[in-house]
């Protein structure tokens, strides 16, 4: 996640478990994150929206996100507190 952020400059904002593939070689584990369909260029961020609705696994998705009053945009840290959520379910 953190490369795509970095170089390319694309939000993932759809990260759960169910988007997240580990193989192991040579004793290795290898994480890659697919499943990008609903992901945004960073320089479009502030752009309005064209989908009514908010992009996301619910279980996984930023608290500050389920709130009724969130208008966007999607950030960073909103995809980082997904990790988070993989992590602790």
């Amino acid at each position: 996640h953190h490369w795509g952020w970095k170089y390319p400059r694309i939000l993932h904002r759809d990260i759960s478990i169910g988007n997240i593939m580990v193989r192991e070689k040579d004793r290795q584990n290898y994480g890659v994150l697919n499943d990008w369909d609903l992901a945004s260029w960073l320089n479009t961020q502030n752009e309005v929206s064209t989908s009514k609705f908010r992009t996301g696994t619910r279980p996984y998705m930023a608290h500050e996100q389920h709130s009724s009053d969130w208008q966007g945009p999607h950030r960073f840290r909103h995809d980082l507190e997904s990790v988070f959520y993989v992590i602790l379910l």
